[in-house]
Order: structure tokens, then sequence, then C-alpha cells
């Protein structure tokens, strides 16, 4: 399966926090404190080209702005994202959540501020014509507004590095959103649909990349329920993603990305019979009923140093991934007594997730990377009291409500017993028998 859930992290929407709100209220959220950005800005003058403390600064902004807290700067975040693109346009940051500054997504950012940001990489681009990254990075950035310059750049980006499977999902991504005429994300994660682009959906359909007919087809099925204002019924699109994906499968039959159990399960049906789902998957929720968190007790509560992580030699602290488990490092257990969650954002309404032994700075992968959780939001889920996943610091237990690399979304209950997750009890959406 391609990660379908990756290629939104790098190239469409990151689930800011801003949209975020079980995670999400105060500004103590935000890794770095207002004295320490000040200081930062203070060393930035001595050390213009310091781009560890330049980093650290835009992500605080970022934080700051998402959740209005009272040092957001938007023109501050706007003056190191310019410093960026002219002097380090290739840097894998640009293609994450920091790169953008769409009003049509980061919604505290002005018009007159993100053309600013706009004009900055079509001269990059001009200077840097033949960089497929940079092409990718600056289409990311412009997603929303400049719909048609982000396939543009995603299709010379495509053509300079045509093996490359991210930029051939993003492009199929951009491209279902322009069928569905997306200009920008609302505050309850639903979308709205203005002018689609005609040409958009011709290109699809004369695509004979696999990857893009596929991605463009999953794309089109998920939004499609979650656009307001659409013009014809959310079932066409539907309909439509599934001869797009029909199309890659005839194309590139032997690829078991292209399974057809690969889904998001929005293809099952129309979205009153996705809610029916929903409603059936809580009644049998309440029946079976939950694990409890007193069941599964920490054998004790380490209060020592945190040890220093055990990363990788070529980790780059400036890696989504490596970073929260960097920051998990600075802070106390919040899980099974000597273990702290490091999580971070892979794409609209998705989580990835590492665990970090506090005691010794062992590193375990977990269940939940490339966690997406906008389809159970989409049929039924409440957004302000959902929380993707729940633990406590003194239970082994976790309870993870989402769709692990966007398969088989539901329920699962996981005891940690020291060395790996057990699944314990497992409550799909959509019953096993009926998916394909």
């Amino acid at each position: 399966m391609l990660l379908f859930v990756s290629i939104l992290a790098v190239f469409r929407s990151v689930a800011l926090l801003s949209l975020a709100a079980p995670f999400a209220q105060t500004t103590e959220l935000c890794p770095t404190s207002s004295d320490r950005a000040v200081q930062l800005e203070q060393e930035l003058i001595l050390s213009p080209a310091d781009q560890r403390s330049r980093v650290e600064l835009l992500r605080f902004y970022l934080c700051q702005g998402n959740l209005g807290g009272p040092s957001a700067n938007s023109d501050a975040f706007i003056r190191h994202l310019l410093w960026f693109i002219e002097n380090s346009p290739r840097i894998p940051l640009l293609g994450d959540v920091e790169g953008l500054a769409d009003p049509g997504y980061v919604k505290w950012i002005s018009a007159g501020n993100y053309q600013r940001v706009y004009a900055a990489w079509a001269r990059t681009i001009e200077s840097n014509p033949n960089d497929a990254i940079i092409l990718a990075h600056a289409a990311h950035a412009a997603c929303y507004s400049h719909k048609q310059s982000a396939i543009d750049w995603l299709t010379r980006a495509l053509a300079l590095d045509p093996d490359n499977e991210e930029y051939a999902g993003s492009l199929g991504d951009e491209l279902a959103m322009a069928v569905l005429g997306i200009e920008r994300l609302s505050g309850d994660g639903t979308f709205e649909a203005g002018k689609d682009l005609a040409e958009a959906r011709r290109t699809v359909e004369h695509s004979t990349n696999p990857t893009v007919l596929y991605t463009a087809g999953e794309t089109l099925k998920q939004d499609a329920l979650r656009v307001r204002g659409l013009p014809r019924p959310a079932q066409e699109y539907i309909a439509l993603g599934e001869a797009w994906q029909a199309r890659a499968r005839a194309i590139a039959p032997s690829n078991p990305a292209f399974d057809n159990a690969a889904i998001d399960d929005a293809a099952i049906g129309t979205s009153r019979e996705l809610s029916a789902h929903y409603a059936e998957y809580e009644q049998r929720l309440r029946a079976l009923g939950l694990p409890s968190f007193n069941n599964f007790p920490a054998t004790e509560m380490y209060a020592g140093k945190p040890a220093k992580p055990m990363l990788a030699a070529d980790a780059n602290p400036e890696d989504r991934e490596t970073g929260a488990i960097l920051d998990a490092a600075e802070k106390r257990p919040d899980f099974a007594g000597q273990y702290r969650m490091a999580i971070w954002g892979c794409g609209s309404a998705c989580i990835g997730a590492a665990m970090l032994d506090v005691r010794t700075g062992r590193v375990f992968d977990t269940p939940f990377s490339d966690f997406s959780y906008d389809y159970v939001q989409a049929v039924g889920a409440n957004a302000d009291r959902f929380e993707p996943l729940k633990y406590r610091p003194d239970s082994r237990l976790i309870i993870a409500t989402g769709c692990p690399k966007e398969r088989r979304c539901g329920t699962r209950a996981y005891e940690w017993n020291g060395t790996q997750f057990l699944l314990i009890r497992e409550v799909l959406i959509v019953p096993a028998t009926e998916h394909h």
C-alpha cells in the first residue's frame, strides 16, 4: 500500500494545532517558551545563518499562531519562512507544516503575507527550474490558494524524477482537490468548494501514471464526503474515484499498493450508509465495552532523570519524528510508568507516534504511526471530544481509535507488556466481513 498518509504529510496539509481541539487549548503545548524565542531572535542578529535557531523559532511562531497564544506573531513566522525559501529552499521542513502559509489552511496568515511567500517561491523556481525538491516544496506551499500552480509545479517535479512515488501521489491528491473545487479547510474539518478546475479532471483521465490515478481516486472518494457546496452528489465523485482506481489497477495489476483492501472505507456506500455503519459500531462498542485502565497498572513510576534517546547516527533533529522524540526526552513519563509517547502530525487528521523509555533512552515503534482519523470524524465522531489515543502515566493500557495506514478503521485496545503492544480488543467501524 502506498503510504498515502505520508504523502499527504509532505505535500498537502498537516494536522495543525488550530484544528486539533482535543490536543491544543493552551500555549503550554508549544515546545519553546516566549523567553527562549526572544533569546534566539537576539542571537540571530549576530548569527543570521544559524538554521537550527531559525527552525526552532519557525515552529514556535507556528504553534503560537495556531493556538492564538499571546506571543503569536504571523509577521515573524513569515520572516523566518522567507529566509528559508530564499537561502535553504531544499530543507525538509519546507515540505512539512512549517512550509505552509496558505490562508486557505492557516487561518491566521494574511493574504498579503501569503503573496510574499508565493512570490518568493516563484523567484526561487525561476533560479532553480530543474530542482524537483524545490518544485515540490513550492507546490506544497500553494496547495489551496494557487491550485493550478501547485499542479503545474508537481507535474514538473514528477517529470524531473518520474520514479518518485511521493510526487506522483501528491499530484494525484492535488488534482482530485481541484476536481472538487476545494478552496479552503473549515474550522470543523470540512472543506469548502469554490469553482472546480475542469482541466484537472481531463489531466487525470489522460494520465498513464498508476500512482497519480490511484491517489486521485482515493482522495476524491475521501474528500467528496467532507466538502460543502459540491455542484453534484458526492456519490458521483465516489464513483469517478473508483473508476480512476480501476484504471490504476489495470495499468499495474501486480502492484500491491492498489489492493482493493487498502481503502478508507469511503467506497462502501453513500454518506447515509456510512453514518449507519458508525452508529452500529458505537452500539457494538458499548455492548462489548473497553478494558479499564485500572486493570493494567504500571509496575512503578519512574521519577529519575530522563535518559538520552538512542537515535540512529544519521537522525536529523529537523525531521518531525526525531524532533518529537527529542521533545519527549525532556518531559516526564506519561505512559506505563517509565515511557513517554512522542507524537507528531503526519497529515490532515493524522498522527504518527513512537515511544521513548525515559529510564533507558530506548525508542520503540508503535502501532500508531501513519494513524489517520479523518474518516472516523467524517462519519460520526464528535470532533470536539475525539481523542485518537487515550493512555495514562499509571497504566499499561492504550486505546486507539482511527485507521492504521488508512485501513480497517475502528477502536483497538492494546496492552504494553514491556517489549511489545498486544492487541486485546478490536471493534471495526465497518465489520471485517464487509471489507473488500
